[in-house]
């Protein structure tokens, strides 16, 4: 038994030198079969990740295959094809009735299911992931609901929606909760106490800040809006009068705004998350920093700004369409293919090496779980695109 204040070794030794070789490989595949191998590629993928990790120096294992996410995601289209086939034939059946508003009740139907339905990939695909996570030959599990959590995600996301983003912070603990505390390892469960009213403040702070700045935004260009519409308004008199359409431009330079101060929200709720789960009397304490944020995706950003540039130097220099069409898609397949696994590891790399746990754990008197396991894949998540490594 170790001592209660002993620390517990958690690392990742993940290297980009090792995984780009696996990218290539896994895209060479996937364009040679047509994206079937994709489902293989994810596998492969997911097993690096895994063996990388190691608790108490043992290393994770992934045990799940890409036969199992292929014939989940086969399952899944053959749901999915007869929704398509109803909002399809939907607006003409409402036609018939003299509803001419057809299209846009049948694009609503549609968006309400696939979004109720993302949710219930989300979980079931935890689910899937879990049975398939094995440590010392234990294997986890998640219990619970996939449809109470739907339920529970299409609650909160009308709160957040009704209060104008303010109620956000109570959607990520309530739904969290849920997928941690019906998480359990070796018959231990996993506790989570996150108080939403820590977030709050953060939020608030947030919010606050980037209001603050859109303001400071909007009086400093408002003059320059003035000027120019009072110069257009020469020719076309009555556009002076629509001067105060210009203060709509706030909540766009809000929005604009929002995702740089929520870096350092993302740093603070996932420090509040980590210090808040437990397992058994493992507690967890993490310093991950707003500029660790930064490092996980600075990629996305230079990926982006790289880019935009060439592509606008592109349009200044050449007039050749088809080989600006070419940068353009192999800008695209770069961005596609490399950024998304460099974020996962940079993730990776930036959580794990900013936790730090402490307490104490006996393997001995962990036992392995009764849990009957998925049989097939994620194909619901699949079929959604829905973003799980």
């Amino acid at each position: 038994m170790k001592d209660p204040d002993q620390n517990i070794n958690l690392m990742y030794e993940g290297s980009l030198r090792e995984l780009i070789p696996i990218v290539l490989i896994n895209t060479a595949l996937s364009i040679i079969t047509f994206g079937v191998y994709r489902f293989w590629a994810k596998t492969k993928i997911r097993r690096y990740f895994y063996s990388r990790a190691s608790f108490l120096e043992q290393p994770l294992e992934y045990t799940g295959t890409g036969a199992e996410l292929f014939i989940g995601f086969l399952i899944i289209i053959c749901v999915l094809i007869p929704i398509g086939f109803c909002s399809y034939f939907l607006p003409v059946i409402l036609l018939g009735y003299g509803i001419t508003s057809g299209p846009a009740i049948s694009q609503g139907l549609v968006g309400l299911i696939f979004f109720y339905l993302s949710h219930i990939a989300v979980y079931r695909a935890q689910r899937y992931r879990l049975s398939r996570t094995i440590w010392r030959g234990i294997r986890a599990e998640l219990g619970g609901s996939s449809l109470t959590y739907a339920n529970q995600a299409v609650v909160c996301t009308i709160l957040t929606i009704i209060s104008l983003g303010l109620s956000y912070p109570y959607m990520q603990v309530r739904l969290l909760r849920y997928r941690i505390e019906n998480s359990v390892f070796g018959g231990v469960k996993f506790k989570f106490d996150a108080k939403v009213s820590t977030l709050m403040q953060a939020w608030a702070i947030c919010l606050g800040v980037t209001t603050i700045f859109s303001l400071l935004l909007f009086i400093t260009v408002q003059p320059y809006i003035a000027e120019g519409i009072a110069s257009l308004s020469k020719n076309l008199p009555n556009l002076e009068s629509l001067n105060f359409l210009s203060y709509l431009l706030i909540p766009f330079i809000f929005l604009f705004l929002l995702p740089f101060t929520m870096i350092w929200y993302k740093a603070v709720s996932i420090r509040h998350f980590c210090n808040s789960i437990y397992f058994g009397a493992i507690s967890a304490q993490s310093s991950l920093s707003a500029w660790n944020i930064v490092q996980i995706y600075l990629p996305l950003f230079l990926s982006v700004l790289i880019g935009t540039i060439m592509i606008f130097g592109l349009s200044l220099l050449t007039y050749d369409v088809l080989v600006g069409q070419t940068v353009v898609i192999a800008l695209f397949s770069i961005f596609y293919v490399f950024v998304p696994i460099i974020i996962l590891h940079r993730y990776f790399d930036k959580i794990i090496g900013n936790l730090k746990l402490t307490g104490s754990l006996s393997p001995e008197e962990l036992i392995q779980s009764k849990q009957i396991t998925p049989t097939s894949g994620e194909g619901l998540a699949d079929a959604l695109d829905i973003g799980a490594f």
